[in-house]
């Protein structure tokens, strides 16, 4: 949805929108401590978007904020940050108002107290650099052009170094873009040329990534992510995110996906997080599954089932549409027989047993079985066979 369509706030309604939120009157600006709404919620709020994911920054110390809540509260002292939980559910993160500098790119920021002003110009973005003082909530604290921004919805950064210093931005921004309709400013996109996403952790890069796969349509924040040049399309394929989005959405593709606990942030993750060699691990086993051409559901299955799910998606995505046999109708192919049967027939326990009921297995996979007796005739004669004993 573009922003423009969003019904949009004026800053005289501020005030009531703040009280709105759930905040119940848990935290009050006073003359030694100011605390103000930050990021997100603040864009959230001129959007008329409901939003839940409240941060509060504080200018002053925490303590002074958190010794009187009655929640669970979870500190962070190397960043002077708190994540507080109260007995309603209602879970806000604060952070005390701060500056801070990178020692190298791509690393975790040195920070150090700062008013708010210096606080918002460390931010990404100037959608997310706007503040309200709870003192004042019928005031933005707009020193960036947030709110035209979001106005003419234009992404723009706070200032020329924001991706060299944290390269992950360019992967939040990506987000933003393909979720709020955002073009990214001529000067942001000329940043882009000199990010390097290597210069991050592979944990913090496979984090941004997952983020980018859960929102509302995974495919289309990584694939602006693609556009932008910050990794390169998958296999080379500029719609191959597109259609792994769309085998998950068929009806026994989602089906499997719930039936393992598995989904689309995991698959597009996969898919898409490359190697110092270049493509992924799964795209790369991917490829091997297209290349093969099973002609039995023995076959079918034997491929499939030692392949991971995200193998699997991309690989149906590629064109391996023999995969939706497997999916259809062979993965949950069962035996009637199992181990103990074989055993009271005379079959010792041991390796013997895994022979019988894999021979049965792919009998009735490929249709030359029908009912207990065919598959219990077929296990015999695999573990006599093997045994080289006569029938």
């Amino acid at each position: 949805m573009s922003p423009r369509a969003d019904k949009r706030i004026s800053t005289e309604d501020l005030g009531s929108k703040v009280s709105s939120l759930p905040l119940h009157d848990k935290f009050e600006s006073t003359p030694e401590v100011a605390i103000y709404l930050v990021g997100g919620v603040v864009r959230d709020l001129l959007m008329g978007r409901e939003s839940m994911d409240i941060d509060l920054a504080v200018d002053g110390p925490l303590d002074s904020v958190l010794e009187s809540l009655e929640a669970e509260v979870i500190r962070h002292e190397q960043f002077e940050t708190a994540s507080v939980q109260f007995p309603d559910g209602l879970t806000i993160d604060l952070a005390r108002t701060r500056g801070e500098s990178y020692p190298r790119p791509g690393a975790l920021p040195v920070v150090e107290p700062a008013p708010i002003e210096i606080d918002l110009g460390r931010r990404d973005f100037t959608i997310n650099a706007m503040a309200i003082d709870l003192a004042r909530p019928e005031e933005l604290i707009d020193p960036f052009g947030g709110q035209a921004d979001l106005e003419q919805g234009v992404l723009r950064t706070l200032h020329p170094g924001s991706f060299r210093d944290d390269p992950t931005r360019a992967l939040r921004g990506a987000r933003y873009a393909s979720r709020m309709n955002l073009t990214l400013a001529p000067e942001a996109s000329e940043q882009l040329a000199g990010l390097d996403l290597e210069t991050v952790s592979a944990e913090r890069l496979a984090s941004e990534l997952g983020l980018s796969a859960t929102e509302e349509c995974g495919c289309g924040a990584l694939t602006t992510a693609i556009e932008w040049g910050l990794f390169p399309a998958p296999a080379g394929d500029q719609g191959l995110l597109t259609r792994i989005c769309e085998v998950i959405a068929l009806p026994t593709w989602k089906s499997y996906l719930s039936s393992i606990g598995s989904g689309a942030r995991v698959i597009l993750v996969d898919a898409v997080n490359p190697t110092s060699a270049g493509d992924s691990r799964a795209l790369t086993a991917a490829a091997g599954l297209v290349d093969a051409h099973p002609a039995s559901g023995s076959e079918v299955t034997s491929l499939a089932s030692r392949r991971s799910p995200s193998e699997i998606v991309i690989a149906r995505a590629m064109g391996a549409e023999w995969l939706d046999r497997w999916c259809d109708d062979l993965r949950s192919v069962r035996l009637s027989i199992s181990g103990d049967d074989l055993i009271a027939e005379g079959i010792p326990p041991g390796p013997l047993i895994g022979i019988g009921l894999t021979a049965a297995l792919n009998s009735k996979l490929d249709g030359a079985v029908d009912g207990r007796s065919d598959e219990m005739q077929v296990a015999l004669e695999a573990c006599r066979s093997a045994e080289d004993q006569p029938l």
